[in-house]
């Protein structure tokens, strides 16, 4: 073999292992390029799925917090409400009962709830009747309506109407007043919707 074939056979030959190197290396390099831009890809991937569920997260706690507001807005509403509903309320039937109070049906009513109590006491039995101030004038005919009761007469402390009788000797008192009355309705409205007409 002449040099000059062993020379072209040598760089051939090195030809040929840097082509193989080259293949190698070049391979090795798509290899690791392939890898990052996996990793690259997955890393943007995880970060978009984080952005993604902290938006969301953040998102559903913002509306959350609407929803709730919005709800106790409503709620908040509906007391105030029935709130007025209920002084509305209380305040027409005090303004029934001062008018009633006024009319000539009122010293009628008097006498029949008064003859009614009655009925609960014994013959010449000692009682004493509260009334409003304003309605110390009706004492004359209550005690000529009702007889069999020894009566006295004494202002009450209530003022929407009605009467109380106290019996002292028989341990009896009867709250007969409007405004025992609507205590009670009130604390059963109270009761019931847990509010408190003023």
């Amino acid at each position: 073999m002449t040099d000059r074939e062993k020379l072209d056979l040598f760089n051939k030959t090195v030809l040929n292992e840097a082509m193989v190197d080259s293949r190698r290396v070049t391979g090795q390099f798509e290899k690791a390029v392939e890898t990052a831009t996996k990793q690259a890809e997955a890393g943007v991937a995880a970060e978009v799925l984080k952005y993604e569920t902290a938006k969301r997260a953040e998102i559903t706690a913002r509306e959350r917090r609407r929803a709730r507001s919005e709800r106790n807005d409503r709620h908040h509403k509906l007391l105030e409400f029935r709130e007025k509903c209920a002084t509305e309320t209380y305040n027409t039937v005090t303004e029934y009962l001062e008018e009633f109070t006024l009319t000539d049906r009122y010293p009628d009513y008097l006498v029949r709830i008064l003859t009614d109590a009655a009925k609960r006491l014994p013959d010449n039995a000692q009682a004493e009747i509260f009334l409003r101030p304003e309605d110390m004038y009706l004492s004359a005919r209550l005690q000529d309506k009702v007889p069999g009761i020894n009566m006295s007469f004494g202002e009450g402390t209530f003022s929407l109407g009605g009467m109380q009788l106290s019996a002292p000797g028989l341990k009896l008192r009867i709250d007969m007043s409007f405004d025992s009355a609507m205590s009670d309705i009130i604390g059963h409205f109270s009761e019931l919707s847990g509010m408190k007409p003023v």
